[in-house]
This record gives C-alpha cells, sequence and structure tokens, in this order.
C-alpha cells in the first residue's frame, strides 16, 4: 500500500488498489426567478435589496424558476420570465421589476 500524497503511488505498474485520493469539486448552478403574482402583496418588494432573489427573505417575493446557463436579455426587461431559454442579466436592487401577470 502507499500513501496517495506520495509521488510514487501507485508504487507497482498496474496497481489499482491500495491507494485513494478525494478531491473536492465546486460546482455552482443557476436558476431563473420570477416577482410573485401581483395579487400577492409582497411584489412590490422585488426591488428592494433585503428581498433579492437567493437572499434570506427572497422567497417571500420570488418564485424560484427552471436551471438555467448562458445570458439572455428579455424583451421587455421589466416583464417577469420563469423559463426563459438562458438565464436573465443578474437581480439589481431598486430595479422596478413587474409581478407576474
Amino acid at each position: 500500500s502507499c500513501r496517495c500524497s506520495d509521488a510514487i503511488c501507485p508504487s507497482n505498474p498496474g496497481q489499482t488498489t491500495g491507494c485513494t485520493k478525494t478531491t473536492t469539486v465546486m460546482t455552482s448552478e443557476t436558476y431563473n426567478y420570477q416577482c410573485v403574482d401581483s395579487s400577492n402583496p409582497n411584489w412590490h418588494y422585488c426591488s428592494s435589496s433585503g428581498y433579492k432573489p437567493t437572499g434570506e427573505y427572497g422567497s417571500l417575493a420570488w418564485v424560484k424558476g427552471t436551471q438555467c446557463s448562458g445570458v439572455i436579455t428579455p424583451v421587455d426587461p421589466l416583464a417577469g420570465i420563469a423559463n426563459p431559454p438562458g438565464c436573465p442579466e443578474d437581480f439589481v436592487a431598486g430595479t422596478e421589476y413587474e409581478p407576474d401577470a
């Protein structure tokens, strides 16, 4: 057996046992969020920094949508989009976000 920190590990050609390594991989996932329905009084919080979609209180004002990749620019940047083909631009506090219709 050898230690994985040893440069010669595995020590014998063809050795497939006796040495294990642990690798940590960091991943990042990006999701679309949509401001809550206009019938919900919390839609007014969608532009507040304290209610950003991924923040502590974000779930009060935002609905988590599908996972996305890439970047898109919506035709109407004020309209909430639940499932666009890519990711909208990052949340900006103070921006007027329209509630879901």
